[in-house]
C-alpha cells in the first residue's frame, strides 16, 4: 500500500478488518450461548438442588419474599476522563417454596436517601447499608411462636435468590450538588419502583452467570441475611415473553453485522491506494516461484 508521507496504512487497515471480524464474533458468541442454555422444569423451587446446573429454569411452586429483600447500591466513574458517573442499584429477594409466616417485624425497603456522596473520582465503587434484616437461624433449632423450625428446612433458607437490576449515568462535569441531587433522585425512584412492582410477572428464570452483577447481588444478598453462603447463592434473574423466542432477532443480527462489515472492509479496500511499483515486484517473484 501506497504511504502518505510517513503513515503507512498497513495498521489502520488491519485495526478495521479486526473490528468487522469481532463484531460478528461477538454477536455469535451470545447467541451460541442463550441458544446452548437448557430449561429445567421444577415442580417446586427448592426441587433445584435435585438437578444438574442449568442456565434457564422454571418452577410451579415457589414464594418470592420481597419483606426480606437486600439491597447493594453503588457509585463510580467510567469514559474518558472521568467523564461519567454511573448509578448503580442490585437488590434480591429470597425465594422460598411458600410464603413464611414466622415473620412478625416489617423489613421492607422504605424510601430513604443513599447516606454517603457518590464517588467522582477514580473507579472503585462505594456501597452503603441502607436495609437491616431480622437475624436468621443460627442454632439447630428456634421456637418463633408458630412451633419448632429446624435449621436446614427449605422455607427457612432460601433456595435460590430474585435479582433486580437498576442503573443510569450522567456527566461528571457537573456540580456536586447536582450530582447529589440525581443521586438521591434516582436512588428514591427505583425503590418506588421495586415496591410497587411485582416479582412474579416472569415466564422463566435465568441464572445469573459468574460477572459483575452477580458479585454485586452477592453483596445484597449479604445485606439481607449475613449467615448466607454467598459463593454457593443461586441468583437469578426473570425472563420475559416466551422461552422460545428469548433469542429475538440475534442471529438475523449476525447475519447483518457480518454483511455490514464485509461491505465497509471492501470499500477501504477498493480506496485504498497500492504502491505500483512494489506491487509489480511483488507479482514477478509470486510469478517466478
Amino acid at each position: 500500500m501506497k504511504r502518505d508521507g510517513r503513515r503507512s496504512p498497513d495498521y489502520a487497515l488491519m485495526f478495521v478488518a479486526t473490528l468487522c471480524m469481532t463484531i460478528p464474533m461477538i454477536e455469535s458468541s451470545f447467541y451460541l450461548e442463550e441458544y446452548c442454555g437448557k430449561l429445567t422444569h421444577l415442580d417446586r423451587i427448592s426441587d433445584i438442588s435435585n438437578h444438574p446446573p442449568t442456565e434457564y429454569y422454571s418452577a410451579d411452586t415457589f414464594y418470592i419474599d420481597k419483606q426480606n429483600s437486600g439491597l447493594y447500591y453503588s457509585s463510580y466513574t467510567s469514559g474518558r476522563f472521568n467523564s461519567k458517573l454511573n448509578f448503580e442499584i442490585h437488590i434480591v429477594c429470597p425465594i422460598y417454596d411458600r410464603k413464611n409466616m414466622w415473620y412478625k417485624v416489617d423489613t421492607s425497603l422504605g424510601i430513604i436517601a443513599p447516606p454517603s456522596a457518590a464517588t467522582d473520582t477514580g473507579s472503585d465503587k462505594t456501597d452503603n447499608v441502607v436495609f437491616t434484616p431480622p437475624a436468621m437461624v443460627h442454632d439447630t433449632e428456634v421456637t418463633l411462636g408458630y412451633g419448632t423450625i429446624e435449621r436446614g428446612d427449605t422455607n427457612i433458607t432460601p433456595s435460590a435468590w430474585f435479582g433486580v437490576h437498576y442503573y443510569t449515568s450522567i456527566g461528571n462535569m457537573i456540580s456536586e450538588a447536582k450530582k447529589k441531587e440525581r443521586e438521591h433522585e434516582f436512588y428514591r425512584e427505583c425503590v418506588e419502583k421495586f415496591d410497587d412492582s411485582d416479582m412474579n410477572h416472569f415466564t422463566y428464570l435465568q441464572r445469573v452467570p459468574d460477572n459483575d452483577h452477580r458479585g454485586h447481588y452477592r453483596k445484597a444478598v449479604i445485606r439481607s441475611s449475613d449467615t448466607i453462603n454467598v459463593a454457593q447463592a443461586i441468583i437469578f434473574e426473570g425472563g420475559y415473553g416466551k422461552f422460545e423466542t428469548r433469542m429475538g432477532h440475534r442471529l438475523l443480527w449476525i447475519f447483518l453485522t457480518y454483511a455490514i462489515a464485509t461491505s465497509v472492509f471492501a470499500t477501504i479496500v477498493l480506496l485504498v491506494k497500492f504502491d505500483e511499483t512494489k506491487l509489480d515486484l511483488f507479482e514477478q517473484k509470486q510469478h517466478l516461484s
